[in-house]
């Protein structure tokens, strides 16, 4: 584990392989599949954990309020990266592992090119497939049948095929699901769409954002990030940043944003940061005297929009203002700014001796998730979303005003603007 705006040699190191991986996977004339696997067998299948720690004296950092990246192995995933995979829902909508952008591989050597090139864009019920995108494109529905199973079934938007010709296919995915191949159980009923889509394709990841590095001024999404979690409609969550914003975690529950320091000599510490995370439930607080570490959930508090905010306002140790009602991403919720309440002793210790803070939330069932808390002298404006289906999303901007920086106002304003911003759009357009 590393603080905030640093990496270690393991994680320099991995963000370069993903990074050449990324581009050979995408890139003409390189053959995505063959880069694909090359690249996804030279290293382990990771995956990014989010916390946001609090900072007591001597930058101890503890509670879930100041970003920490950890990058750490999955170990029940290496050496199974090109493992065929089949999904476990059956039936309905298209499995989340399918549902993205895909283009042909291309051929390194000459005439050996089987499929040209090609498009195919796959949401929880439509596929659409063709040449590129555009007028000239086919588009079907598609459902999932089986275990690895699906019908596609032509609609008036199906070129070259009568409607209601339908076909079974059969899917496989290959290289951590960047890999996917179509193969037909028997004949279409539509010759045309089976040549289009029979054979393999290569998840197409168009140009990602580097963790820890600046993001581009304008329109931004998330590329893992569903601030809804509906497994049968995957979102993204859409948002603008201006200028001086990195990205610290794209995580399927969790995603963070941080302001860059103004200049080399600037303190990352002193910098607002937004901490997004879904499925929030209240922290347990330390017994007195504990050592500093993970929490439990509280026992008996409910997940839901009322529930969350009864306890926040109502736990000892807190200072709440009033809930104000909010609407972020046409969602309605709670803004509460949270401080320490004066005088406040409790909180856990470590080596270092005892540490003032207090837990506020964290992801559900997961003690070394994401959260948030609060230490002295650094409140938190925390937003609860009510985002449907009983699910709740946490909106947290951290404002460490114990090293504030000269900008320090108008960087909390435009972390403001930011969350101002946000929309949830579809996973795949």
């Amino acid at each position: 584990m590393t603080e905030p705006g640093a990496m270690d040699a393991f994680e320099t190191a991995l963000t370069e392989q993903v990074r050449r991986y990324t581009v050979a996977a995408t890139a003409r004339p390189f053959d995505p599949l063959v880069a694909a696997r090359t690249a996804m067998a030279s290293t382990s299948v990771t995956r990014s954990t989010m916390r946001w720690r609090a900072a007591g004296p001597s930058r101890r950092w503890w509670l879930a309020v100041i970003p920490v990246l950890a990058l750490i192995v999955a170990a029940l995933v290496v050496g199974a990266n090109f493992q065929r995979r089949t999904p476990e829902i059956v039936g309905g909508p298209v499995p989340d592992a399918l549902r993205h952008d895909w283009s042909r591989p291309y051929a390194v050597t000459p005439g050996g090119d089987a499929y040209g090139s090609g498009f195919l864009t796959v949401t929880d019920r439509r596929v659409d497939y063709g040449r590129e995108p555009g007028a000239a494109a086919s588009m079907s529905s598609i459902a999932a049948t089986g275990p690895a199973a699906l019908e596609i079934t032509a609609t008036a938007g199906t070129k070259g095929c009568a409607a209601g010709d339908s076909g079974a296919y059969r899917w496989t995915l290959e290289g951590s699901d960047t890999v996917l191949t179509l193969t037909p159980v028997s004949a279409d009923a539509c010759a045309l769409r089976q040549a289009a889509l029979a054979g393999p394709w290569v998840r197409d990841f168009g140009p990602q954002p580097v963790l820890g590095g600046a993001l581009p001024v304008g329109r931004q999404r998330t590329s893992l990030f569903d601030p809804v979690g509906d497994r049968a409609s995957p979102m993204r969550l859409a948002f603008t940043v201006p200028d001086g914003w990195r990205l610290m975690a794209d995580q399927v529950a969790s995603f963070s944003l941080q302001r860059l320091p103004d200049g080399p000599a600037g303190d990352p510490m002193a910098e607002p940061l937004i901490g997004v995370f879904t499925d929030p439930r209240i922290a347990a607080d330390f017994a007195p005297g504990a050592a500093c570490g993970p929490t439990n959930d509280a026992p008996g508090v409910g997940g839901g929009l009322d529930d969350l905010v009864k306890a926040i306002v109502t736990r000892p140790g807190i200072v709440s203002t009033p809930p104000a009602e909010v609407t972020v991403a046409g969602h309605q919720g709670r803004l509460l700014v949270l401080r320490l309440e004066p005088g406040w002793t409790g909180g856990c210790s470590d080596v270092t001796g005892p540490i003032v803070a207090m837990p506020i939330l964290h992801q559900r069932g997961s003690p070394g998730g994401p959260g948030v808390g609060v230490g002295p002298e650094q409140p938190v404006r925390l937003t609860l979303l009510d985002v449907g289906g009983g699910r709740t999303l946490a909106i947290a901007i951290v404002a460490p005003t114990d090293r504030v920086s000269a900008n320090f106002d108008r960087h909390l304003a435009e972390a403001m603007s930011i969350v101002e911003s946000f929309a949830f759009v579809p996973a795949t357009p």
